[in-house]
């Protein structure tokens, strides 16, 4: 059932289209949830509004809000306000946090150990084999792994913690039912069952060009740091370590060809200061100072994070097997050799960063 504060939030910032700023500034002030919905609502520019065919008051403008926040969580979603106690607490101290947040899994991963791994769409397969490896091994130390679940860098971060049996945090430039880009909806599925999807936006609300900026904000302020793989000039990447430097996260990045645009971003960081990291290791220590030889009992050292050689080669075999007569989707390999579809798409993913497969646009892999 949405709580009271949940639907006072939906109540000011859907229903009656109040901007997020001027209410996270009304809570900073003192100002507690009722009489914050109760002013807004007895505006008299409020009152000459129609909704649902009614004035708008306190009592049916959240009447509204809990009815329709009952169909949102018979779809399998819910909805928390900055409010509730679930809302995640690094989130809540940034400049400008959303009042309302959509998500689908276990939301308190948020409240863990969280890094963020970034980069451009358009990676070279060194930026798919980074982000996959920093990522695997940032899994098995205990750490959760958010990313955009856009195409190229942000794909291969979430990967990388899906493969290991660790935690990702998606957060979503559109509503949490709409996949995008659609390329990505195996990572979506495997996601939507065992990770937490995240947005501020209402579902069915389309991923806009203006949207993913604001949502970068999130990305950063729900990670402890944010690692930067591969990113142009003017991307989003940069945009997001940009964020993170704001909100007083750690901004580190992996550097990159000094030839390629595609790793300006990431090596002007490291000129400007930014730590230069070259493992999850590394990346651990410059994010939480854990000396990464040694675990905290003092006693046993890491290894470098790899997945089971034999287990792999075994399924990249079959797989080969089945693409030798003719491209396939993941769902198709699932069905044709009686893998779970999870096997499916970790196995390729390897597979595609060893440049063994290609995925084309119609979402079908063939081999290469």
């Amino acid at each position: 059932m949405p709580t009271e504060y949940s639907a006072i939030a939906f109540a000011i910032s859907r229903v009656l289209n109040i901007s997020n700023i001027k209410v996270i500034e009304k809570i900073r002030s003192g100002q507690d949830a009722e009489s914050i919905i109760f002013e807004f609502t007895s505006r008299p520019e409020q009152q000459t509004l129609i909704s649902h065919k009614k004035r708008f008051s306190t009592t049916n403008v959240i009447d509204i809000a809990r009815t329709e926040l009952s169909k949102i969580e018979k779809l399998g979603y819910q909805v928390f306000s900055i409010w509730d106690s679930v809302y995640p607490r690094r989130l809540k101290e940034i400049y400008d946090p959303p009042l309302l947040l959509y998500y689908r899994g276990d939301i308190h991963m948020a409240d863990e150990k969280v890094v963020a791994i970034v980069g451009t769409r358009s990676c070279t397969s060194y930026g798919k084999r980074i982000a996959m490896e920093i990522s695997q091994g940032l899994s098995q130390a205990g750490v959760v792994i958010t990313s955009g679940m856009a195409q190229g860098i942000d794909r291969f971060a979430h990967c990388g913690a899906l493969s290991s049996a660790g935690k990702t945090i998606a957060v979503l430039g559109c509503g949490i039912d709409v996949v995008y880009p659609r390329s990505n909806c195996d990572i979506y599925d495997s996601i939507k069952e065992s990770g937490l999807l995240l947005s501020e936006y209402p579902l069915g609300y389309p991923p806009l060009k203006q949207n993913f900026p604001q949502r970068n904000r999130i990305i950063s302020g729900i990670s402890d740091g944010v690692i930067v793989v591969e990113a142009p000039p003017k991307s989003g990447a940069l945009i997001t370590a940009a964020l993170a430097l704001d909100q007083g996260r750690t901004v580190v990045a992996v550097p990159g060809n000094i030839t390629s645009r595609k790793s300006v971003g990431a090596n002007m960081l490291i000129r400007s200061g930014a730590p230069l990291i070259s493992s999850w290791q590394e990346a651990l220590e410059e994010m939480y100072g854990i000396n990464c030889l040694l675990e905290t009992d003092g006693h046993r050292k890491y290894e470098k994070v790899k997945m089971d050689d034999c287990e792999i080669d075994d399924k990249v075999e079959k797989i080969t097997a089945a693409l030798a007569s003719q491209p396939l989707s993941t769902e198709q390999i699932a069905s044709e050799l009686g893998m779970s579809y999870s096997e499916v798409v970790l196995t390729i993913v390897n597979m595609e960063i060893r440049g063994m497969v290609l995925r084309r646009s119609d979402l079908l892999y063939e081999l290469i």
